[in-house]
This record gives C-alpha cells, sequence and structure tokens, in this order.
C-alpha cells in the first residue's frame, strides 16, 4: 500500500483514540457547579487546572472575558512578583466562581485581596493549592477583614488557585 496512505490512516486512527475517552476520565461540569451552589467551595478531586504560564503577572488583574468559573478553565494569571494591585472579574452565572490560577515568585510569599464587589455579592475568597497543576486543598488566611478582603502567607515558587465565590453572579 501507498505511503501517504498508510501515515493518513495512521494518524486519523491516532486522532479517534485520543479523542475517544471514557466518562470516567472527564471531569463533571455539573458536580463541580452543584458542590459551588451548596457549600460555596469546589470539590477537591484531582481537578486538573491549566499551567499559570512563564509570563509575569501583570500588577491589575483584569477579566479577560471569558467564563472562568471552574478551576479546569481558570484564567491564567502568570508568575506573581508582588501582591496584584487589582483583581476584577465576572462571576459564572452557572457556577457562581471566578477562578484565577497564579505561581509565586521565588520570594513572593504574601499575597491579599481587596475586591470591589460591583453588581456580584461575593461570598468568600479562598485560595488553593495547585502543586503538580491540580486543584488542591484550601490555604488557610492569615487574616480575614472582610469576605472581599483577605490575606495569605503562601510559599514562593508554587502554583495556587484564587477563587472568588457569588452565588448570585455579577460583575467584581
Amino acid at each position: 500500500m501507498n505511503t501517504k496512505l498508510w501515515t493518513a490512516l495512521l494518524l486519523a486512527g491516532t486522532v479517534v483514540l485520543t479523542s475517544c475517552t471514557d466518562k470516567d476520565e472527564t471531569t463533571d461540569d455539573t458536580a463541580v457547579a452543584e458542590t459551588l451552589e451548596d457549600t460555596g467551595e469546589a470539590a477537591v478531586d484531582g481537578i486538573p487546572i491549566p499551567d499559570p504560564g512563564e509570563e509575569y503577572a501583570p500588577s491589575r488583574w483584569y477579566d479577560d472575558g471569558g467564563y472562568h468559573g471552574t478551576p479546569e478553565t481558570a484564567q491564567q494569571m502568570g508568575i506573581v512578583l508582588d501582591v496584584p494591585s487589582y483583581v476584577q472579574g465576572g462571576i459564572d452565572p452557572e457556577t457562581g466562581g471566578h477562578f484565577y490560577v497564579f505561581k509565586t515568585f521565588e520570594d513572593q510569599t504574601d499575597f491579599s485581596v481587596s475586591l470591589y464587589d460591583r453588581s456580584s455579592s461575593i461570598e468568600s475568597v479562598h485560595i488553593h493549592d495547585g502543586t503538580g497543576l491540580v486543584f488542591g486543598e484550601e490555604v488557610p488566611p492569615v487574616q480575614v477583614v472582610s469576605p472581599t478582603q483577605v490575606r495569605w502567607e503562601l510559599e514562593g515558587d508554587t502554583v495556587y488557585v484564587l477563587a472568588v465565590y457569588s452565588p448570585g453572579g455579577g460583575f467584581f
């Protein structure tokens, strides 16, 4: 048989095999949304998160226009050199959350947010460990002033997920 034909058949077979997955291998977004609605926190079951990237994070975090309502769809912010001076985003109306994934620089251990509640009613803000690009356990805050003003001590050179929860949706 012709070499080009074999190559095309092999490529087509590979595409079919890699695009077919078991339901068990995929994350159920409905389960994440239901957990957010019930508890205000996402389930921690080895949920994969995006790589935050190798670019330095901006000092002001603006919404990029997409919904980032699950850990798997977290907005990628890059490497944090300093606490962001401003964070804004739109709450996913289906999940009640907005997630950001970032990595701390080697000596960046202090992290805080002071969010401005515009049309949302922020219920809580959390940071979760993202080691291994997996949505992990919540990092306890060192100071909670309000649901929108929280401070954490983090490890340097580590991936984290910032999660903002507002059951009513909206913009912050």
